[in-house]
């Protein structure tokens, strides 16, 4: 994990896309962790529509939360958004689709 945020920092520095390409990615990485683990759906179907965020200690304030204060907290979140947006594909048809989609 620390040598991939090192290279999204190199990244980040010369190409100003590519915060926005990366949550593209994790988008897909998460619709495709979710499509084949069943019991991780039913997870994340559980949750229903809670706000689903990504508390974190060591500052990453892109993918995460990270506290600065009692009650206090910063960050986008990205990762958390995420898993909010799979969950709409939570349903089986859908995720059979998606599935489908992309063989």
């Amino acid at each position: 994990a620390r040598e991939a945020k090192r290279l999204g920092a190199a990244a980040l520095k010369t190409n100003p896309g590519f915060l926005e390409a990366s949550v593209e990615v994790m988008d897909e990485l998460v619709r495709d962790k979710y499509a084949r683990h069943e019991g991780l759906r039913a997870e994340l179907r559980a949750t229903e529509s809670k706000r689903l965020i990504h508390l974190n200690e060591f500052g990453d304030a892109f993918w995460g939360e990270v506290a600065c204060g009692a009650r206090m907290r910063r960050g986008r979140n990205e990762l958390g958004k995420a898993l909010e947006r799979v969950r709409g594909l939570t349903d089986e048809a859908l995720m059979r689709r998606w599935l489908r989609d992309r063989a």
